[in-house]
């Protein structure tokens, strides 16, 4: 009898910790300006600021004699909030430094001529997001299925020929 009334308590708690709370995101807005090669950046995002994103900046390229498009970054902002994209970041884009790390791959056959600013939010470890993000909902969550977690993205294309 014992034995049985813990594991109800225990059913209990789980119940009511699965159904508390939950992360929503309807706004999720990547600002991306390009002048020169100053790029500026921020996030408009009804997301919690302690939310962790992956910001990334790219461009594709192929190899000569292939049509697969393969991206090199520019940079990598991870491990950052959104309470610290909510203030724009700006930061200079290296176009010899991009040249020498697609160049690594292989003869540059052609450049696309825009870049890629992307957010992504990820797996968040925290109660509130639940595991695999299963507690992050709404209109701009994409839900993870087969054992994939909830997500949120959004990229911004802008045009930036290379000089």
């Amino acid at each position: 009898m014992g034995k049985r009334l813990l594991f109800t308590g225990v059913l209990f708690g789980v119940l009511v910790v699965a159904g508390c709370g939950g992360v929503t995101c309807d706004r999720f807005n990547l600002n991306a300006e390009l002048q020169g090669n100053q790029l500026t950046m921020s996030l408009d995002t009804d997301l919690p600021d302690d939310t962790v994103v992956t910001v990334l900046v790219s461009r594709v390229y192929r190899l000569t004699g292939e049509n697969r498009r393969m991206p090199v970054a520019y940079v990598v902002f991870g491990g950052q909030t959104v309470g610290d994209w909510r203030t724009p970041q700006t930061t200079t884009l290296d176009h010899d430094e991009w040249r020498r790390r697609a160049a690594r791959k292989g003869e540059i056959g052609s450049i696309e001529p825009n870049i890629s600013v992307s957010c992504l939010v990820w797996k968040q470890y925290t109660p509130e997001f639940g595991e695999d993000n299963r507690k992050l909902s709404g209109s701009q969550v994409k839900m993870g299925t087969g054992g994939k977690a909830n997500t949120v993205y959004k990229e911004v294309v802008l045009n930036c020929p290379l000089p």
